[in-house]
């Protein structure tokens, strides 16, 4: 199919972490491209878990001619929500380190308040406690903000699906504190690897972008986070296609493994 000067490759075949499409990458040049080829490698180098520290390669017959530097990323955070009268508790994935900044917005009816929610990893679960904080009762909608270092705040939820009911008058209708932590609990991936610091802070060629990020559910009972706008930028600009012999490659450092697309 020739070859392109590539500006950006778009990371949008993994909205949730799985590979939606192994036969082409999607790319910029002074528009976008789709450039067919074949993924080879761990296809489920973004779902293994939350959160893991990528890096993006690009190389020529095999031999690496531009990197970018390392972030952690997270992709697929599949996430319930679930309530008692005395807490609210969210999915908490332990792929999630306890120092990372974590804020709780909540947003009612014109004005929003912010919470640090506490871990509860036994569980797999955020925990807002009601009686712990100054919150004026009242239903709220609701943002979870998580920050890794060296990468970007993702918000967890939307604004717009299932309200927090704080210090709600009516209590028949909540189940027990047990019951909505197993229930906000049971979808946590409990066999996560930990996650280190990124170790190259630095690109040679390529750094890793975000124009966004979004949150939404899949279809599923549980929400999904989606990662939609995560590209690699080139700078300079680089030849790529089926005449370059030239690779893209993702590392994925935290789980040991990588994914190289070959352009057909």
């Amino acid at each position: 199919m020739g070859t392109y000067d590539i500006r950006k490759f778009y990371m949008d075949h993994f909205d949730d972490g799985k590979l939606e499409d192994d036969s082409s990458l999607n790319a910029e040049t002074d528009k976008r491209v789709e450039i067919p080829g074949t993924w080879r490698g761990n296809v489920n180098i973004m779902s293994e878990q939350a959160c893991a520290r990528y890096s993006f390669d690009l190389l020529e017959n095999g031999s690496q001619i531009a990197s970018s530097d390392e972030k952690i990323l997270i992709y697929g955070y599949q996430y319930e929500l679930q309530q008692s009268a005395e807490a609210a508790y969210i999915t908490y994935h332990p792929s999630v380190q306890p120092e990372w900044d974590r804020t709780l917005r909540l947003s009612y009816p014109n004005s929003e308040e912010t919470v640090t929610p506490t871990i509860r990893p036994d569980d797999g679960v955020f925990e807002f406690n009601f009686s712990d904080s100054d919150i004026e009762p009242g239903r709220y909608e609701w943002i979870l903000e998580i920050t890794p270092p060296n990468s970007y705040t993702i918000e967890i939820g939307t604004f717009n699906e299932t309200l927090i009911s704080v210090d709600p008058n009516d209590e028949s209708g909540f189940p027990s504190s047990e019951e909505a932590i197993q229930t906000a609990g049971v979808i946590a991936n409990a066999s996560a690897t930990q996650v280190t610091d990124p170790q190259q802070l630095s690109g040679n060629g390529l750094s890793i972008e975000s124009s966004g990020h979004g949150g939404g559910t899949s279809g599923s009972t549980a929400g999904r986070f989606l990662t939609r706008d995560v590209s690699v930028q080139a700078t300079p600009a680089q030849a790529f296609g089926s005449e370059t012999n030239r690779q893209f490659r993702i590392n994925n450092h935290t789980r040991g493994s990588s994914l190289t697309f070959d352009p057909a």
